[in-house]
């Protein structure tokens, strides 16, 4: 069967359509899941991770991003900042249309001290955004089959060739597999061995897998 699509009709066999419909609906639930019960802050679907010797990049199913103590005090200390900043500065307007009727009276080392705040704090948020933020490779597969562990390795390898780079443009500092069926026993075993955290889809939602059942 066929499916018509813009100008053309392109052969793509319904059945591999509805799968990677299925993928997709199945990453978008635990990116949801991920939000809601692991706190992360942002999740990037279908994204590409490149190096120098990967320049056309590895697809990962969901990039997780949260901010650590770090970029979070940065985000705070930003905000109130630039607040301060900001009032001040209007204060510094009023105060010139008080004195002198024109707000534009007033004193340009005042003004140049504020806008230096706003700069800081401008800086401050960069750093709260970008620098430390912690991100995690998560794999999805929405298989009727328990995964193999030849999936999980595979998948690892990946993942450590990636962080080895020395040209990446992000550390990944965890990895996530994930699947609608669970898990095979060795690539459990192996998943705990390095340090891969599992979870399976449930009834009511996702659950943690740690050792065979």
């Amino acid at each position: 069967m066929f499916k018509f699509q813009g100008i053309g009709y392109i052969g793509v066999p319904m059945s591999r359509e509805s799968s990677y419909a299925k993928g997709k609906e199945f990453e978008n639930r635990f990116g949801e899941f991920m939000k809601s019960d692991l706190d992360f802050d942002k999740i990037k679907p279908r994204t590409f991770l490149s190096s120098t010797i990967n320049p056309k990049g590895s697809e990962v199913d969901i990039v997780g991003v949260r901010k650590d103590d770090r970029g979070k005090f940065f985000n705070v200390i930003a905000g109130v900042t630039m607040l301060v900043a900001v009032l001040l500065l209007l204060y510094g307007f009023y105060e010139a249309w008080l004195w002198y009727d024109d707000i534009w009276m007033i004193d340009p080392i005042y003004t140049s001290t504020m806008l230096g705040l706003e700069a800081i704090a401008i800086i401050y948020l960069i750093l709260g955004a970008n620098k430390f933020d912690k991100y995690t490779w998560v794999e999805c597969k929405a298989w009727s089959k328990k995964v193999p562990i030849k999936e999980v390795r595979d998948c690892y390898h990946r993942y450590q060739e990636y962080n080895q780079s020395k040209d990446r443009k992000h550390t990944c500092h965890e990895m996530i597999f994930v699947s609608k069926s669970g898990f095979v026993a060795n690539a459990i075993d192996y998943a705990n061995e390095k340090g891969v955290k599992l979870y399976v889809e449930s009834e009511d939602g996702f659950e943690s897998v740690k050792e065979w059942v």
